[in-house]
């Protein structure tokens, strides 16, 4: 996962990092005639806080993958709920075809394909400072794999929950949190039939 996770993460933050700091960021994304140095500077601030938080995420992450309790939601092409992947074997099964060391080779987009499902990881939130551990805490989104009909490649959005964060006059932020990779065949492959991941639950 951490060759995989790496070339995904250094991508997307370099892009985002660059229009930044070029100060082209709020041109970029932000539909305006006229320049809003107010709106800029909090965009910027925005910007930089929601790239400290996702550091820290991915870093957590990437470290052990299976540090926090996790599950995965399988949602259809329109978003629809498919099934939950809860059963730790289950969980397992899908952890280990996403997070294996292997070669992930970067492709530039999916064209003319239609999305088939999305995995999203969901991760149980941090234990804060005097929480009670035996509270139960919520879940929340860390990232989301797509897969796709008539292709091997997938894409993948990191901290989708981040676009909220951002002024409502920014547009197309999740291009900017989206990498496209194809893996291996018989990755994708098992991806595109996630009722097996249920079965023995």
């Amino acid at each position: 996962m951490k060759k995989y996770t790496a070339v995904l993460f250094c991508a997307v933050c370099a892009l985002a990092m660059t229009l930044l700091l070029s100060g082209c960021l709020p041109a970029f994304l932000m539909m305006q005639s006229v320049p809003d140095e107010a709106l800029e500077k909090e965009m910027e601030e925005k910007w930089e806080d929601a790239w400290s938080e996702l550091d820290k995420t991915w870093s957590e992450l990437d470290d052990d993958w299976s540090a926090k309790s996790h599950y995965w939601q399988v949602l259809d092409a329109e978003g629809r709920e498919v099934c939950l992947i809860k059963g730790e074997e289950a969980v397992q099964r899908v952890d280990d075809l996403v997070e294996d060391d292997m070669e992930w080779a970067e492709v530039s987009g999916v064209e003319d394909a239609a999305p088939l499902y999305t995995y999203v990881f969901m991760q149980q939130k941090t234990l804060l400072a005097g929480q009670d551990p035996e509270t139960e805490r919520e879940y929340e989104e860390v990232l989301r794999f797509t897969v796709y009909e008539g292709t091997d490649v997938m894409s993948m959005t990191v901290l989708k929950s981040l676009g909220d964060s951002l002024p409502s006059s920014v547009v197309d932020w999740e291009d900017i949190l989206t990498i496209h990779a194809k893996p291996p065949a018989e990755t994708a492959e098992a991806l595109r039939d996630p009722a097996q991941f249920t079965q023995s639950e």
